[in-house]
C-alpha cells in the first residue's frame, strides 16, 4: 500500500476517534473531492453524487473497516436509499445519534430508567 493510502487511513481514523463518530451520528458534507486527494481511494463513482448534497447534513452509515470511506445516508429531501461515500476530511461533526433510553423492568413489574438507578446509587454512596 503506498505512504499516501496509508496516511489517509491513519488521518480518518484519528478524525473518527476525535468526535467519537459512531453510525446514526450526522455530518455535513462541506465540499467535493477527488479521487486521489490526500491519499483517499474511496469510491470515485460517488464523486459526482457528492455535488447534489453539498452542505446538507447526512447520517453516517458505515465507517468502513480499512478506513476507507465514511458511508453516508442521502438526506430525505433527496427522497433516495442509496448510500454517498465521502473522505472525512470533507465532513463536518454536527451531532451525535440520540440514543433511547435503556430501561429495565423489576420483580414487581415496574419499569424503571438505567440513569434513575445510577441516580439513586450516587445518592446512596454520599
Amino acid at each position: 500500500m503506498d505512504k499516501n493510502k496509508e496516511a489517509y487511513k491513519t488521518l480518518q481514523a484519528a478524525w473518527v476517534k476525535l468526535y467519537n463518530v459512531e453510525v446514526g451520528d450526522t455530518v455535513r458534507l462541506l465540499r467535493t473531492t477527488s479521487c486521489g486527494e490526500m491519499g483517499w481511494y474511496g469510491s470515485c463513482c460517488c464523486l459526482f453524487s457528492q455535488t447534489k448534497v453539498v452542505g446538507d447534513v447526512m447520517t453516517v452509515r458505515g465507517i468502513v473497516a480499512d478506513s476507507r470511506y465514511i458511508e453516508l445516508s442521502w438526506p430525505p429531501k433527496k427522497k433516495s436509499s442509496n448510500s454517498c461515500y465521502a473522505p472525512f476530511f470533507a465532513l463536518e461533526f454536527v451531532s451525535k445519534a440520540e440514543k433511547p433510553e435503556v430501561m429495565i423492568t423489576l420483580s414487581n413489574g415496574n419499569e424503571v430508567s438505567m440513569s434513575t438507578i445510577e441516580a439513586a446509587l450516587q445518592e446512596h454512596v454520599k
